[in-house]
């Protein structure tokens, strides 16, 4: 599987309805399809798109948006939720995560309690 496979994925991914699981779902069907060689290089894109998140812009923006000192496995969350609204918004938080600001679903979390 090459980037630009992975991205349609996660791109589609995206546009799909339903919820977590029924999303994750479909992406699990859609791998299962392909061969082997292609889940592992699913895997290889999926950690290196999360390990560039990991920028001290990005850290500081998901520590702000939860209201305390963000832990490791909540930035490594936010990776894999920020990898999996596709392409475009991916790109544009990297480029300047104050463009997180402009997300309904984060403005939905800013504020709230950890446990909600």
């Amino acid at each position: 599987m090459d980037e630009k496979t992975f991205w349609a994925l996660m791109d589609e991914l995206s546009r799909r309805s339903g919820d977590r699981n029924e999303r994750l779902e479909w992406l699990r069907g859609e791998l299962l399809r392909q061969p082997a060689a292609a889940g592992v290089e699913f895997q290889a894109h999926l950690e290196a798109a999360c390990a560039a998140v990991a920028t001290g812009a990005l850290w500081r923006a998901v520590s702000r948006i939860e209201g305390v000192s963000c832990s490791d496995d909540g930035f490594d969350y936010f990776a894999l939720w920020l990898v999996a609204q596709g392409r475009a918004m991916y790109e544009a938080v990297l480029a300047d995560p104050d463009t997180l600001a402009d997300v309904s679903d984060v403005r939905t979390l800013a504020g709230r309690h950890l446990r909600e």
